[in-house]
């Protein structure tokens, strides 16, 4: 018996086939993948995502994301940077919401080369990111006549893109020991900074900036967070005495100077301050501190608590001179205090002992929610008390 053969025509397996209407994924599904990428995170051996080590796969997804609106091909531009501002120049046209995306961007400062510079001003005039790092690196280029005019001409274009920035990191080349330099001036930084002086609120300074950097952060009056790390401290102290509105100063590892003249001076403008930490700063480990050291520094603690009449979180680790007579004064001067660290160094020679600041019928600190004293003798009575109040005492 023969086996009948149905033969298929060549308009019914067309018919079999599903329709549709383009074999490109939709853009709206490209851009929600899109979603789940942080450029961040690039850096591998720190326990984060490497998937986009290379920059290009973003790119390309970003690129096919918009094809289906009329981009059919897209023109290698060569560098990341200059590929990347064309594509959302592209979006930007289209109306896709990429450019609302971007809230954060790093400068590398002395090593850019001229010819991305239309680049760096396209994304800012399209993004407008509220958080700018710029690194100023030792690598410079080559600064001829032309590049120095053209370096100038891009430096006062990118101030009039900067002038939403509120949070600026400022990360300057480390000073290495024992040899001392005084960093190099930049004026092109200066004026990046004074396009942004309305809208700062919030300053991050790595090491040494120059001093024309250094007055024109002074001169950002609008700075609420001011943090400062392996700065000298000078720098440090010349730059806070312009910041009248400060809330929140953070100082870690500052060096070449006294502490003790920078918190007098932070005493000028500190009226409105709610947070303070104090790291690791003018102390050399393993070095026994003099007296007089320990006695400026109380005193110029003292004078800083006395103003800080708003201060609720107060840390200070490893600084001489933190004693009974500056606890005495907090616990008089700062009601508002909700969390209080201190810590000496054990050949610091300091004695805190809390004695006579908590007792049954006298609390300094009635919105306290955490207490560390790292003191070798420490009050029984207020460790009691505290204990009492459910705080936390670390002796």
């Amino acid at each position: 018996m023969k086996r009948k053969i149905q033969k298929i025509t060549r308009s019914e397996k067309a018919s079999s086939k599903p329709k549709l209407s383009s074999p490109r994924l939709p853009p709206e599904v490209l851009r929600h993948v899109l979603c789940y990428f942080d450029l961040s995170r690039q850096y591998p051996g720190n326990g984060y995502d490497n998937t986009l080590l290379h920059l290009d796969v973003v790119l390309d997804l970003m690129a096919a994301s918009m094809r289906n609106h009329g981009i059919h091909a897209e023109k290698r531009y060569g560098p990341n940077i200059r590929r990347f501002a064309a594509l959302l120049s592209s979006a930007h046209s289209l109306g896709l919401m990429y450019c609302r995306s971007i809230t954060a961007f790093t400068i590398l400062m002395e090593a850019q080369e001229p010819k991305n510079y239309e680049a760096f001003l396209t994304i800012f005039k399209l993004a407008k990111p509220v958080q700018l790092r710029i690194v100023i690196s030792n690598e410079t280029l080559p600064d001829s006549q032309a590049r120095a005019s053209k370096r100038k001409r891009f430096s006062k274009a990118l101030g009039q893109h900067c002038t939403h920035v509120t949070s600026l990191h400022l990360d300057f080349p480390e000073d290495v020991e024992p040899t001392h330099t005084p960093p190099e001036k930049n004026p092109f930084l200066a004026t990046h900074i004074q396009a942004m002086r309305a809208s700062l609120t919030s300053i991050n300074i790595s090491n040494t900036p120059d001093a024309p950097t250094q007055l024109a952060l002074s001169s950002c009056n609008n700075v609420l967070n001011a943090y400062f790390a392996n700065c000298e401290v000078g720098a440090a102290d010349f730059i806070l005495r312009g910041l009248g509105n400060l809330r929140t100063v953070d100082l870690v590892d500052l060096k070449r100077g006294q502490i003790s003249t920078l918190l007098t001076g932070l005493s000028s403008v500190c009226g409105q301050l709610e947070e303070l930490r104090i790291t690791e700063t003018a102390a050399i480990f393993g070095t026994p501190t003099s007296e007089k050291l320990r006695s400026e520094n109380a005193e110029a603690l003292r004078t800083l608590i006395l103003r800080c009449i708003r201060l609720k979180r107060l840390k200070i680790w490893n600084l001489p001179g933190v004693d009974n007579s500056v606890l005495r004064v907090l616990s008089l001067c700062c009601p508002d205090l909700e969390h209080l660290y201190l810590q000496s160094l054990h050949w610091a020679g300091d004695e805190l002992t809390g004695a006579g600041i908590w007792n049954a019928i006298k609390t300094p600190w009635p919105r306290l929610q955490e207490l560390t004293l790292m003191y070798e003798q420490v009050d029984p009575e207020f460790l009691g008390l505290a204990s009492y109040a459910q705080l936390y005492i670390s002796p």
